[in-house]
């Protein structure tokens, strides 16, 4: 699975590397009431065609007569951000912002706009909020995302006799399911479980769901998930090893070979009905609200743009509830979490797969980028790696943890 995502993270990664507060102009922006004023063209950075704005940009633009949103299309992270601070384009895909994005001149602090036309962020969430701000500033908002889940092969869940909750899921009901779904040896095994994204990604839910919504992760709730992968790993073996991100994980539930995957929810959107696999509530122990990782697309103003005011419109539309619906009835995962999109999104036709409904009640953590030993993020990553590749043994990657982590208190 990761390897769709290596040109959304090299763009990103080169966005890191280049990341002037403006404050919104007064002025009046025409109208359709207003058809003899002069054409606004808004200029949008995207990476490479940025197709899936087109929902909402056809909606903002039939109530707009005099704006027109015009996309510009981006291969790199650096070019576009070289765009944004020039004033080449109004608005930028701001996947894998940094927080530096404002101070540098590539993007406007949202802070004002979103004060003064009373914008309301709450929906979104405290942790999808803290991703796009920095620096004490807002320099993005959030479009539509594709959250990771836990799916299963219906027939081989059957033909097991197994049960999957349809409400929740504990942690050690899914070890269990998975000790019962694995079956066989070598080249005709059947595993329990299998990821098309790294399991490092799934133990770092399990570490984030035990320190709370919003709560730095500590040592001890890192240990605690890497063991409980180790064990499904090594001990059970209903899990395959990691590959330790050198080369895609193997694809063994498109084989037939496992009967639970984690992947991404926006990759079921075009299978046929009768194809889709059942959806397994996210995983968390016992009273604690479970964690979904979402890959976000957002989008921020250009710190270079000479319209911040008709790029903040239709951005303030975009985010919003009007464009979230927009997105929703178009399939697209609704960020903005009201009770009208999101009965928006599951009345769409094909409607999404059966079970996603406790996904929408999970707290929300945007996918990680950096993997660099210089984050927090990057020094979890690597203790990861070692124990799920069968590198080293928990004991001695937490030591090693715990010792490089010291550079961030």
């Amino acid at each position: 699975m990761l390897h769709r995502y290596i040109p959304i993270l090299v763009a990103a990664a080169l966005l890191l590397t280049t990341a002037c507060t403006k404050s919104p102009p007064q002025r009046t922006l025409p109208t359709p009431a207003d058809p003899g004023a002069e054409q606004i063209v808004v200029r949008v950075g995207v990476f490479f065609e940025g197709n899936d704005l087109n929902p909402v940009i056809e909606a903002y633009q039939a109530r707009h007569e005099n704006i027109k949103i015009e996309k510009v299309s981006f291969k790199t992270g650096q070019d576009l951000t070289q765009a944004a601070k020039e004033g080449r384009i109004d608005l930028f895909s701001a996947r894998g912002a940094s927080p530096g994005m404002v101070r540098n001149g590539i993007a406007v602090d949202l802070e004002p706009y979103i004060r003064k036309s009373q914008f309301d962020t709450a929906p979104f969430g405290t942790t999808v909020m803290d991703a796009h701000r920095g620096e004490g500033q807002i320099h993005s908002l959030p479009i539509h995302g594709d959250p990771h889940v836990l799916v299963y092969n219906k027939k081989l869940v059957a033909d097991a006799k197994v049960t999957i909750p349809t409400d929740a899921l504990t942690w050690d009901h899914l070890r269990d399911i998975a000790q019962k779904l694995t079956r066989g040896k070598g080249l005709t095994k059947q595993w329990g479980m299998s990821t098309h994204f790294y399991p490092e990604y799934l133990a770092y839910t399990m570490a984030l769901e035990q320190a709370g919504p919003g709560r730095p992760v500590e040592a001890d709730q890192v240990q605690s998930a890497l063991q409980y992968f180790h064990t499904l790993t090594f001990t059970d073996e209903s899990l395959p090893p990691s590959t330790g991100g050198d080369k895609p994980m193997p694809l063994y539930y498109d084989q037939g070979k496992a009967a639970i995957s984690y992947v991404g929810l926006s990759g079921l959107r075009h299978m046929a009905p009768d194809k889709l696999p059942g959806i397994a509530p996210p995983p968390a122990h016992p009273n604690h609200q479970p964690v979904v990782l979402i890959n976000i697309t957002s989008f921020g103003i250009a710190g270079g743009s000479g319209k911040p005011d008709a790029a903040w419109d239709f951005l303030s539309f975009a985010a919003g509830p009007e464009g979230a619906t927009v997105m929703a009835r178009a399939g697209f995962f609704p960020l903005y979490a009201t009770e009208a999109v999101h009965q928006a999104w599951l009345s769409v036709t094909p409607p999404p797969p059966a079970g996603v409904e406790p996904v929408l009640k999970a707290t929300f953590y945007p996918l990680p980028y950096s993997y660099t030993t210089g984050t927090p993020f990057g020094v979890y990553m690597q203790a990861a790696r070692d124990v799920l590749t069968g590198g080293t043994t928990v004991d001695l990657a937490m030591r090693l943890y715990r010792a490089d982590m010291a550079q961030f208190k």
